[in-house]
């Protein structure tokens, strides 16, 4: 859906809410490469884990990776309106608004990865899948109550929420993923469950 929003937007507002969305959708990118690097990485460790709290030891183990996300969130929400008119102009200045919100939800994300890293190693792929749904259901449901009043913004208000969204499922899902007792041991082949 993430790909589809200003499509959406535009067919629900017009081509101006759109575009003022559009100009910025993108920009956070860069943030979310580190967090899907990381998890992508730490995939194969987790999954290698003798034990469902090993492999939770090893995706939290990256924690680190937060602070530099963080920086970069903070830099965006303080000087988002400052860098939409250096590069765009003063025409997408409220832009900027939306920008900030795509900032806050990429925070999401970085936890996100390495959650669904975690779920889908430890073989709850079934359940992150559902809460992923869940997530993108509630972005669209966002978007479309509140493209008219919000326009621009509306689409980055629903990224933000579904990010949050899919954190609270994906940590209720991890919880219980870590009372689930291990039978099936390491996620090696020749070691899947049946």
């Amino acid at each position: 859906l993430t790909s589809a929003d200003v499509a959406i937007l535009s067919g629900l507002v017009g081509a101006y809410a759109a575009g003022i969305y559009a100009a910025v959708s993108r920009w956070t990118q860069p943030l979310n490469l580190v967090a899907t690097s990381y998890s992508q990485t730490q995939y194969p460790l987790i999954a290698a884990a003798s034990d469902t709290r090993s492999a939770w030891y090893k995706a939290r183990a990256g924690r680190i990776l937060l602070i530099p996300l963080g920086i970069g969130v903070i830099l965006i929400l303080a000087f988002a309106n400052d860098l939409v008119v250096f590069l765009l102009g003063e025409r997408y200045a409220s832009s900027s608004q939306a920008l900030r919100l795509l900032a806050v939800g990429t925070l999401g994300v970085a936890v996100n990865q390495t959650l669904l890293a975690f779920l889908n190693a430890r073989h709850f792929e079934a359940r992150a899948a559902k809460v992923v749904s869940l997530a993108v259901a509630t972005q669209l449901i966002v978007l479309v109550l509140l493209a008219r009043p919000l326009g621009a913004e509306a689409a980055a208000l629903a990224y933000c929420v579904s990010q949050y969204v899919l954190l609270a499922g994906l940590c209720w899902s991890a919880r219980i993923c870590l009372k689930s007792p291990d039978s099936a041991g390491p996620s090696l082949p020749g070691n899947l469950p049946s």
